[in-house]
């Protein structure tokens, strides 16, 4: 990496809210980071989500506000994206907590793979138990494999854990929009649109984020219109995907959880707005039985 004083290192924050208690120790976790150097912290948010933490923003003079109200993330990070002035630019989420020297290890990726986006790797705590698993990866990640994401079987894990929270890019680089009618893994599919106009995606091993999972708030996300619009775009982008994506991976999440109610109903709109052959409705019967089964575990 060349020295710091041959570099500009200034990074914008971006972080979409809608006004989380937690802001207040995400800010303090950033400026917690020893590597941090200039910087500017813009956070968008709906006119209320902004006046709820309005204490913070007299504490912190680094902070831009940027009123956005409609909810939805998508629009949030492209208009924080869109008011950064700095040379690089990282996402954070406002659940979350920056980690110590995520600035410099994030930066560092980038001196090395200037074309590309840089994520790092994470803690991971699941909200409702406080499980702490350690998502530590060295990699690059190729467009055929996050395209593989959508029509991985219903029983296997995500081979990646890509958190858009947890990332930075050169102001320069010519990124994709995150798509606004998106509300749901509308992070999964800006990072196929990235690596399809030949945009690298990297991720170091080193641990950047504490990241706070709460599988009910994931599925309050879950929507049919949603599933129409990652079934359209997924088909554009390879014959196909949008079906194998409905058939193994739209219910999954939704299966695995308690919200019974929940599943059934989406389970309904997906056969009342898909087609559906034999072995589609066996893979719906499957997590039909998954879900049964979690509801009496639980």
């Amino acid at each position: 990496m060349k020295s710091d004083s041959m570099v500009d290192l200034s990074l914008s924050i971006v972080i979409p809210t809608v006004g989380n208690e937690n802001m207040d120790l995400l800010l303090r976790s950033i400026h917690a980071d020893s590597t941090l150097g200039d910087h500017e912290v813009i956070v968008v948010g709906a006119a209320d989500a902004l006046n709820k933490i309005s204490n913070l923003f007299s504490e912190y003079t680094c902070i831009k506000q940027v009123e956005q109200n409609i909810p939805n993330v998508s629009i949030s990070r492209n208009l924080g994206i869109s008011h950064s002035s700095l040379n690089y630019v990282s996402l954070i989420d406002d659940d979350d907590l920056w980690l110590d020297e995520r600035a410099g290890k994030l930066l560092k990726a980038l001196d090395l793979n200037p074309n590309s986006i840089v994520f790092g790797s994470a803690i991971f705590v699941e909200e409702r138990t406080n499980k702490v698993h350690y998502k530590s990866y060295q990699q690059q990640v190729n467009w055929l494999s996050i395209l593989n994401q959508f029509n991985r079987p219903f029983f296997l894990k995500q081979k990646y854990f890509l958190q858009v929270g947890n990332c930075a890019f050169s102001r320069y680089l010519s990124i994709p929009k995150f798509r606004e009618d998106l509300q749901y893994l509308e992070d999964q599919i800006w990072i196929l649109d990235t690596l399809s106009l030949g945009i690298g995606i990297k991720q170091v091993s080193n641990l950047t984020i504490e990241y706070k999972f709460s599988r009910e708030r994931a599925n309050k996300r879950w929507s049919i219109t949603n599933e129409k619009n990652i079934y359209k775009i997924l088909n554009q982008v390879a014959p196909k995907y949008g079906n194998k994506y409905i058939s193994n991976i739209s219910l999954k999440s939704l299966a695995i959880s308690s919200d019974r109610k929940r599943f059934i109903s989406a389970k309904r709109d997906l056969l009342d707005n898909f087609d559906f052959g034999p072995m589609d409705k066996l893979r719906l019967l499957m997590l039909s039985i998954i879900n049964i089964a979690v509801n009496i575990k639980s």
